[in-house]
């Protein structure tokens, strides 16, 4: 097999990145050349699979400029000094600039997502009486646009857009509509299969149950959120790990019991195969590495339709118990806690999409799709 020039675009977020850099760094590693433009933000995390990193010109997209039209523009400048085409682009759902540029230049497309793939009744009947819908079929109508001025047809583009391989980044359990066709691969646990930044360890003389708070990537939750789980597990005998933001100043949630802690800029890698419970905000990228690990779940959606909509999904799948918007207070997440931790039929669910999850193909498969995928379309 010869080796390949390979485009991989997305979002330039730890969210879109994450999931897809084991991927990357499996490729890498076979010998393919991978192209990843990105921002300096996220170069540091990305320079670690192996990857040839190209920088933006301009340091960030800002909300009001059009994503699309800024990421191809950006990228179509940075390839004129790249003498070789690729042999295929690998883009992110929410990057369709990569359709846009796989079809001018005339190149096969493959891509990825770390969405789930409901179909539009299900998302209906999911959203019901919520705002979430209307920003989701606004924004369907601007990638149309978007993508009908680069002459790529598409209709309904985050219901119905599929390429002749589409790849999704977490195990098939979590989607409630199960793509059955062969353009659609579920790579299981991906996200994990990665060089797992911080320096957290467990140390061998602590016995006490841990309990990994987490914020999201994507809707950051500050020290008011951290606040009320140290006012719902001060009391407990849990050891108790806040993963905060990046750049969110510990301080801010001073003095802390003395079995509380806190890590930033750290893998929960390091700390889920150690953990008990997980109280976090339902995002599918944590509940795929949580599922790996065998860690049930408390979902705090704090309002957030999207999140309440992936958090009823995991509630449903019996992994743990979903805490919707205001029903959060310290004494429910308290209970919901010590709940699920209690709860036998919890457990043994969590026990069984562990067994499924550590079977299922990860980076590695993941990695021969898109090599099968390019042999058959070049």
């Amino acid at each position: 097999m010869r080796n390949y020039n390979i485009l991989f675009i997305s979002f330039p977020a730890l969210v879109a990145v994450n999931p897809s850099a084991p991927i990357v760094s499996t490729l890498v590693r076979r010998g393919h050349r991978v192209t990843y433009p990105t921002t300096v933000r996220i170069a540091a995390r990305l320079a670690a699979t192996g990857a040839e990193i190209i920088l933006y010109p301009t340091p960030n997209w800002c909300p009001e400029t059009n994503w699309e039209e800024w990421q191809m523009s950006h990228i179509e400048e940075l390839l004129l000094h790249d003498k070789k085409k690729p042999d295929v682009v690998v883009y992110d759902l929410v990057s369709p600039a990569g359709a846009a540029l796989a079809s001018r230049m005339r190149v096969p497309a493959v891509m990825t997502s770390n969405y789930l793939p409901l179909n539009e009744t299900r998302f209906n009947e999911t959203f019901r009486g919520q705002s979430y819908p209307n920003m989701y079929r606004q924004s369907c109508r601007v990638v149309d646009h978007f993508l009908e001025r680069h002459g790529v047809p598409s209709v309904n583009y985050l219901f119905e857009h599929r390429e002749k391989l589409n790849i999704y980044l977490f195990p098939s359990e979590f989607s409630p509509d199960v793509i059955g066709d062969d353009r659609c691969f579920y790579s299981g646990r991906c996200p994990g299969e990665q060089i797992a930044f911080g320096c957290w360890t467990k140390g061998d003389d602590d016995d006490h149950p841990i309990v990994l708070v987490a914020t999201s990537t994507t809707y950051i939750q500050g020290a008011n959120y951290f606040r009320m789980c140290v006012d719902a597990l001060a009391e407990t005998q849990w050891r108790v790990i806040f993963s905060i933001a990046d750049d969110a100043d510990p301080a801010s949630l001073f003095p802390l019991p003395p079995n509380f802690e806190i890590v930033q800029r750290t893998s929960h890698t390091r700390i889920l195969p150690h953990a008990s419970l997980l109280i976090f905000l339902g995002g599918i990228v944590t509940s795929s590495e949580a599922a790996y690990h065998g860690v049930p779940m408390v979902i705090t959606s704090c309002g957030n339709d999207e999140l309440e909509g992936l958090g009823d999904n995991l509630s449903q799948l019996g992994l743990g118990i979903h805490l919707k918007g205001n029903e959060m207070t310290p004494e429910s997440l308290r209970k919901c806690a010590r709940q699920v931790l209690e709860s036998a039929t919890i457990l043994r669910n969590v026990k069984k999409l562990q067994r499924s999850v550590r079977r299922q193909a990860g980076a590695e498969e993941a990695a021969n799709r898109i090599e099968e995928f390019i042999e058959t379309n070049i």
